[in-house]
């Protein structure tokens, strides 16, 4: 085929569970994932003690088999 390319990208927002879209932090350990979202301003300064505590308040991400 010669002519113009028409493809299109694929949209996958409509993909992301609700309230994602922004992003979110990911917790993770052995046993689960859990996610926080919005994504809290300087998360990223905190100690360890701070990023416990936001862990604390993430959801458990669903198991994914």
């Amino acid at each position: 085929h010669k002519g113009p390319e028409r493809r299109r990208g694929v949209d996958r927002s409509n993909l992301l569970t609700p309230g994602l879209e922004q992003g979110w932090l990911c917790f993770e350990a052995e046993s689960e994932k859990r996610r926080l979202t919005p994504i809290p301003p300087e998360w990223d300064q905190g100690t360890d003690e701070d990023l416990a505590a936001l862990c604390s308040r993430a959801t458990a991400r669903p198991q994914v088999t």
